[in-house]
């Protein structure tokens, strides 16, 4: 989304911000916070959700977002923890996504499919991008349970 866009999108933030209107926050948040996390600002995003959630505390659209910026950043400690790269995206002809992580410790590559990551997410990811990510044993190797962004890489 071009920087023009991000900027319209900050400023109706800001109104609503000012006006305490909650119903305008809850369509322009998740907006606004997509499109940041799309631009590499993801900080950005977390910090305007934290706002608009101070101010609309129950707005499902925001708790939405809110959620999903969590659930791309933090862990659940079920699995093990690898940091990496993705190695590869690639898409089944039923138009399934999946992929490979290449992890930083040198072992063999972790499955990902887009089973195992919030649809919201699945767009952000990228060959290269440094990521974390839980991974389960499973017969056929390590794949993902969850994944994050590296913001330490």
């Amino acid at each position: 989304m071009p920087e023009q866009a991000i900027n319209h999108l900050k400023e109706g933030f800001a109104i609503d911000k000012s006006l305490g209107n909650k119903r305008g926050l809850g369509m322009v948040v998740p907006i606004l916070c997509r499109a940041l996390q799309k631009a590499n600002r993801r900080d950005e995003a977390v910090e305007i959700c934290a706002q608009a959630v101070k101010i609309a505390p129950r707005n499902k659209h925001i708790l939405k977002v809110k959620n999903e910026l969590e659930s791309f950043s933090k862990p659940k400690g079920k699995g093990e923890i690898k940091k990496g790269v993705i190695k590869c995206i690639l898409q089944k002809e039923s138009g399934f996504r999946f992929g490979f992580i290449i992890p930083a410790d040198g072992s063999g590559d972790i499955y990902f499919g887009e089973s195992q990551i919030p649809k919201k997410i699945m767009p952000l990811l990228v060959e290269g991008l440094p990521i974390v990510v839980e991974i389960e044993r499973a017969e056929r190797g390590p794949r993902v349970i969850r994944v994050w962004l590296d913001e330490n890489l």
